[in-house]
């Protein structure tokens, strides 16, 4: 059985739900959906930023001088790739050790599954690391909206200085 979790829907909400039954194969299931939810987020952010991105960069290029645009271009090129390469790290980071313990989770399934329950229930200390864990996942997720939406304010910024600008130069050959 495999689990989707939309964007927006938040482990914490899932695990701390009380009409939610969260049984050993569903724990193993909300693991597996980590990578492909936070990569699925990054994916599509990206093609937003990509499309917008293009058109500022046009704008840019016929306005201003080729040093001037193509330093801007390379310089804001640049902040985005270290952050876009940061994010793919963490989600890297975070597949790597979901899928880890799904499938040490899911092997202990095949052998006795309520001996897990029983040595989960009765850990202190692995109830809240695993909750811990989807907090973090929770709040990479909205790191990751939270950096697109200021990449799209700074692109719109970025286009209305462009547009001002190439307004004043018009003025200015009149």
């Amino acid at each position: 059985m495999s689990v989707f979790v939309p964007p927006g829907v938040k482990y914490r909400d899932i695990l701390e739900d009380k009409h939610q039954l969260i049984d050993v194969q569903m724990l193993v299931n909300l693991f597996n959906s980590v990578a492909p939810k936070l990569q699925s987020i990054l994916q599509n952010s990206n093609e937003e930023y990509i499309v917008a991105w293009g058109k500022l960069k046009n704008e840019i290029s016929s306005q201003d001088s080729a040093i001037e645009s193509e330093s801007l271009i390379l310089g804001i090129d640049m902040v985005y790739n270290n952050r876009y390469q940061g994010f793919l790290k963490n989600i890297d980071s975070f597949k790597d050790v979901s899928e880890k313990l799904a499938k040490r989770i899911d092997s202990h399934i095949q052998t006795n599954e309520k001996e897990l329950l029983q040595l989960i229930m009765q850990s202190k200390s692995l109830v809240p690391s695993i909750l811990d864990l989807f907090k973090d996942v929770d709040k990479l997720e909205e790191d990751i909206i939270h950096m697109f939406d200021e990449l799209s304010d700074f692109l719109n910024e970025i286009s209305s200085h462009y547009k001002a600008l190439s307004n004043f130069r018009a003025k200015c050959t009149n």
